[in-house]
């Protein structure tokens, strides 16, 4: 994703499938929660969620952390960053019950408060016009067609002429994830996936529908890197994510090697 505009435009085009899903929060004495409630179990909501982590990095593109800007900001997960600003500054949120926590012996111990967003999409789409007008992100130069190279990933002119625009968003998010990875310590599968990305857009063995699909699980394997464990995917989705890639590379002559140099990493990283 380039700017607010291209990611409003991505969720206005959700607004209507997802028209129930539904944002819900918890908060106080037991602890932080967030769900989304009201559809679940579709690609719809994959995609939403991901659109999601791509808007939650963007935050902090947009709003450098500093002593002046709220604390949720320096939230290493792009996903509750998001719900947490939509929370605050949608106005849009409304709260709902609060209830106490007791002991044995019926004494209030803590305090618990709930509250939920109603058509999550919209809200998203229009905070994401909101941003647009008081903290507006240029676009890149890789949304003009020209040479760019981003933090982890290098491109050439030849590979920005040879991707499309889905895939260079999708380049672009993955190096958004790997510098998350890297900066909290996980520099083995933060290198893997790179090296893994950087040899599949370099490649001439593939066809470019097989390119895509690679490139957009690839993507999504970083974004669930970048999770808590217990956030993450269940195991059967990654392990079938990273087998659609090992399956692509697997045929593919020389990316069949890098696979099985960097393919290991990345399985052993999910599944411990």
């Amino acid at each position: 994703m380039q700017t607010w505009l291209d990611i409003e435009s991505r969720f206005r085009a959700l607004v209507e499938p997802l028209r129930l899903l539904r944002l819900d929060a918890q908060w106080g004495s037991a602890g932080e929660h967030w769900h989304l409630a009201g559809i679940g179990g579709t690609h719809l909501t994959t995609q939403f969620e991901a659109l999601v982590a791509i808007a939650g990095d963007m935050l902090v593109r947009a709003l450098p952390v500093s002593d002046q800007n709220p604390d949720w900001l320096a939230d290493p997960d792009s996903l509750r960053r998001w719900f947490r600003a939509l929370k605050e500054f949608s106005r849009a949120f409304q709260f709902a019950h609060t209830t106490w926590e007791v002991d044995e012996n019926g004494n209030k111990t803590g305090t618990i408060y709930t509250g939920s967003i109603a058509n999550f999409v919209e809200v998203s789409a229009n905070f994401c016009l909101n941003m647009h007008s008081k903290f507006p992100i240029q676009a890149t130069l890789s949304c003009l067609g020209v040479h760019t190279k981003v933090t982890n990933i290098h491109l050439i002119n030849s590979q920005v002429g040879v991707l499309n625009s889905g895939q260079l968003q999708n380049v672009e998010s993955i190096d958004v994830n790997l510098t998350q990875l890297q900066e909290s310590g996980y520099t083995d599968v933060a290198e893997a996936i790179k090296q893994l990305t950087q040899a599949v857009m370099e490649s001439q063995e593939i066809q470019d529908e097989d390119k895509s699909i690679v490139l957009e699980q690839l993507e999504e394997l970083s974004r669930q890197a970048v999770l808590a464990p217990d956030q993450r995917a269940k195991g059967g989705v990654l392990k079938a994510v990273a087998t659609g890639v090992a399956t692509t590379l697997g045929a593919a002559g020389s990316l069949a090697e890098v696979w099985s140099t960097w393919g290991p990493v990345i399985m052993r990283f999910f599944n411990p």
